[in-house]
């Protein structure tokens, strides 16, 4: 439990100068460079003529880019590629029995044209996640080489596949950054709004080729742009402290998680302090990755520490621990050395 009502005002103060230090100015909304190279592939998507005859694409930016929760030196930006399918109500999205938390989607109520029934779908009408991705190569390798003009500089974009992405590379003479691109299918699940990405999951090689990981970016977002300034300058601070404490395997999306849970359950709310809200999720995260149970908010079956090996939980736990309890020793300080807490978030 965190002893909000002792927690000093200096320790505050210190946060939120360091805070305001790690604070990203550009986002997904205010990136002019970014905003033109995204418009440039957005339309490449939409001039193919099989997509055009298929589904509507809608760019979704998301993750730190979206919610504009950025550190100061971050060059990356995520975008879904949102895939409207005709009658996209009508897929039904299946449980994968053997892998928690990941689903299949299944067209066989759906009018569906030639290139889908011969590309895409299984010979049950499942849709196949590596033809989605070869579908997405397909478009996005064409932007290789080409030149777009940012707001005062022409940018070179290059093209490189991941395992469930795409990334473009994009570089001038004075900046470079990076866009991960994701195709997604728009889905309705329980009467919501969810996307459906294709990812490789471990498990029976039966079901293997067409697995898919379910999100909520629109509630996400939305969640987001209510919890107040405080929870989102602490979601900046726990992405430095793991940064400098050398923990790559947590991302962005734990502390979010994390966040949105603790507003669900009550425990932060947006008249919270930030030193508050930053114990509590350095205090849950810990706590999740000491019991080994840390789930999307939207999933309780989807894990997102299924990546972590036995021993990279244990090392992480230590690491989290140990900074907790000297970050919470040092809150209840009255008195502060300037700069007490800035080696817990700059190298």
């Amino acid at each position: 439990m965190i002893p909000s009502t002792k927690i000093s005002s200096v320790f505050e103060k210190q946060l939120q100068e360091i805070a305001d230090e790690l604070r990203n100015p550009f986002n997904g909304q205010t990136d002019v460079d970014f905003k033109n190279i995204l418009d440039f592939v957005s339309k490449m998507w939409e001039d193919d003529e099989t997509l055009k005859d298929t589904c509507l694409i809608k760019p979704i930016v998301f993750g730190c880019g979206g919610h504009g929760i950025r550190l100061h030196n971050d060059n990356k930006y995520d975008v879904m590629m949102e895939m409207k399918f005709r009658y996209y109500d009508a897929i039904t999205v299946k449980k994968d029995q053997d892998r928690p938390g990941i689903y299949h989607l299944n067209f066989q109520d759906l009018p569906c044209n030639k290139y889908m029934t011969d590309k895409m779908l299984s010979d049950g009408s499942d849709l196949k996640r590596e033809d989605v991705h070869a579908w997405a190569q397909a478009i996005l390798e064409n932007a290789h080489g080409s030149t777009v003009r940012g707001r005062r500089e022409i940018y070179l974009l290059r093209y490189k596949r991941r395992n469930n992405s795409h990334t473009i590379h994009a570089v001038s003479s004075t900046r470079e950054f990076y866009i991960d691109f994701a195709p997604a299918v728009k889905l309705v699940v329980d009467e919501s709004s969810a996307q459906a990405l294709p990812k490789a999951w471990p498990g029976p090689k039966r079901s293997k080729a067409t697995t898919f990981m379910l999100i909520a970016a629109d509630f996400e977002l939305s969640v987001l742009n209510q919890v107040g300034k405080a929870t989102k300058d602490a979601l900046l601070l726990m992405q430095a402290l793991c940064i400098v404490k050398n923990l790559p395997k947590i991302r962005n999306y734990h502390h979010v998680t994390l966040a949105l849970l603790l507003h669900d359950w009550k425990k932060i709310d947006p008249q919270s302090s930030l030193a508050t809200v930053f114990l509590s999720l350095l205090l849950n995260l810990w706590d999740g990755i000491r019991k080994e149970d840390l789930c999307y908010f939207c999933d309780a079956d989807l894990s997102l520490i299924s990546n972590f090996s036995k021993t990279e939980l244990a090392e992480y736990a230590t690491v989290l621990k140990s900074s907790m309890e000297t970050l919470t020793s040092i809150s209840l300080r009255k008195k502060l050395d300037e700069g007490s807490c800035r080696r817990f978030f700059f190298k």
